[in-house]
């Protein structure tokens, strides 16, 4: 067990075995606690939890043994979810939301990263930024109706897309990206929405390259393209945004119609005037080449 200045003695890989057979705990008869010991690590059960301590002021060293765990939780339970203690879930305080914040500021910290799995909720508590003086990481186990019913941010969590911007997957948020900056369907950008601080926090500092043209370009337009839903405005306010909107493919998506042509001297091509179908504004399309092709759109009118 983590004592005071301590870390387990323990690779990740190890410590998640232990807390797949803490799902299997047996739960103590009133008030008694109960120890035990899990792939050689010791942890204690309450009549809320299991826990499994696993570093108490170990400073950096604890903040890197929670970096390596958190993708192999997610290996293992599979979707991560948030825990703020002041962002219920439903938007509604109650006694169990209370019960499980109080757990969480024992340790010194707002939040917590947590997972579904078989009616059970496995958090992983870390205060190594929150206290770094005071530093703990522990393990903690509890039936998920703690946790509370699925509120909007976990079904958003659950979309394709969100999952693919969360990944941390250079290739895989790129994707996730182009389907952003190629859809109106408000199911696909609506979830996006709802999870866009967690999707800025995991791809902040991600290298998503882009030689000519930047990917983190592409990915921060199609974030605004949910925004830009959240707001009620039309998705065709985009455009002036970002280079890549064609206008034939917007065309044979249903999303504009080219209505006509005017000359432009600096381009070899005329430009295109197109008409948005949801909402009928006008742009006047600048094509022009490069080292790659590109589009200007401009508001007519």
């Amino acid at each position: 067990m983590a004592d005071d200045d301590t870390i387990v003695d323990a690779p990740p890989r190890k410590i998640v075995r232990a807390v797949e057979q803490m799902v299997d705990l047996p739960w103590p008869e009133g008030d008694e606690e109960l120890s035990w010991d899990l792939q050689g690590l010791e942890g204690e059960t309450t009549w809320l939890f299991h826990a499994l301590p696993l570093a108490h002021r170990a400073g950096k060293a604890a903040k890197v043994l929670g970096r390596q765990l958190r993708p192999l939780l997610d290996e293992r339970f599979g979707l991560r979810l948030h825990f703020h203690v002041d962002r219920p879930a439903g938007g509604r305080e109650n006694d169990r939301h209370r019960t499980v914040a109080r757990l969480v500021r024992s340790i010194e910290t707002n939040v917590a990263d947590w997972w579904r799995h078989d009616g059970n909720a496995v958090l992983l508590l870390d205060s190594t930024a929150s206290a770094p003086h005071d530093d703990r990481l522990l393990v903690v186990v509890l039936p998920d109706q703690w946790m509370g019913p699925p509120g909007a941010e976990e079904l958003a969590l659950r979309s394709p897309v969100v999952q693919d911007l969360l990944s941390r997957d250079p290739g895989r948020v790129i994707s996730a990206a182009w389907t952003l900056l190629g859809t109106r369907d408000p199911a696909v950008l609506t979830p996006v929405l709802t999870a866009v601080d967690a999707i800025e926090d995991a791809t902040a500092g991600l290298r998503l390259g882009g030689a000519l043209a930047s990917n983190a370009g592409h990915l921060a337009s199609g974030l605004e393209r949910a925004r830009t839903l959240g707001r009620g405005e039309c998705l065709c306010t985009c455009y002036p945004g970002h280079s890549f909107y064609e206008p034939d493919r917007e065309q044979a998506k249903g999303y504009v119609r080219v209505v006509g042509t005017v000359p432009d001297e600096r381009q070899w091509v005329d430009d295109s005037i197109c008409e948005c179908t949801n909402c009928g504004r006008r742009y006047q399309v600048e094509h022009g080449e490069g080292h790659y092709p590109w589009w200007r759109w401009a508001p007519l009118g």
